[in-house]
């Protein structure tokens, strides 16, 4: 059997594959402001790689695993928001802004979680 990580990756990359088939039978890019980038931020980005690390993230047990999937999520979308911003014109400064908007949350919890882990709260206990 499939360990959980990977059904659930598996799932997400199906239903971005039935958005994206979709989306080319209708011909979605022409009916969507940046039509083309609309498409890839939401089924590539969006569907098959940050909606299915942030689930596991949410609902992970472990506290290494679960920084570690909030990591991979938010970074590397992130990341592929900004390289997808120079492949199509179009939507250029969308895609911008939401690539760094998501790298800007991941630093954001990375401080969070940082100020909540130092020695500021080494005595604070909530048992």
């Amino acid at each position: 059997m499939l360990p959980r990580e990977s059904r659930v990756t598996l799932a997400a990359l199906s239903v971005a594959a039935v958005v994206g088939a979709v989306s080319l039978a209708l011909n979605l890019d022409a009916a969507l402001p940046y039509g083309s980038a609309v498409l890839y931020l939401i089924a590539f980005v969006g569907l098959s790689l940050l909606v299915p690390q942030l689930y596991l993230a949410w609902t992970t047990s472990g506290p290494g695993t679960r920084k570690w999937h909030l990591r991979a999520g938010l970074g590397v979308a992130g990341v592929l928001a900004l390289t997808g911003a120079n492949v199509d014109p179009s939507g250029r400064t969308a895609m911008q802004v939401i690539g760094v908007g998501l790298l800007v949350t991941l630093f954001l919890v990375e401080a969070v979680q940082g100020y909540y882990e130092s020695a500021l709260f080494e005595d604070a206990s909530a048992e």
